[in-house]
């Protein structure tokens, strides 16, 4: 679990997608979103990239120093949207924030 302090910025956060296929290639996605669940279970959505890392397509956020103001277990999840419909990761990232 990633450990990190309330209102840090400049925090770079990396999430691969997957289904049943393997790797979700996000270069056709329309739009890219990470969504935040705060220890009391609150969420709200940032707008993310789509980047190729090391040949792995990730979504990608760094943080502005905002979204982390609350001490406790916070969960990231990917979130991506194609043409075709939209897609959220089963998959969650815990980060302790302290």
């Amino acid at each position: 679990m990633k450990r990190m302090s309330k209102y840090d910025g400049g925090t770079v956060f990396n999430i691969s997608l997957q289904d049943e296929d393997g790797i979700i290639q996000l270069d056709t996605a329309d739009a890219v979103y990470l969504v935040f669940k705060t220890p009391r279970g609150r969420e709200f959505v940032k707008t993310a990239s789509a980047e190729m890392l090391g040949g792995l397509s990730v979504i990608q956020y760094t943080t502005s120093g905002s979204e982390f103001d609350e001490s406790g277990v916070w969960t990231l999840r990917g979130r991506c949207v194609f043409p075709a419909g939209s897609w959220t990761s089963y998959q969650s990232l815990a980060v302790e924030v302290i």
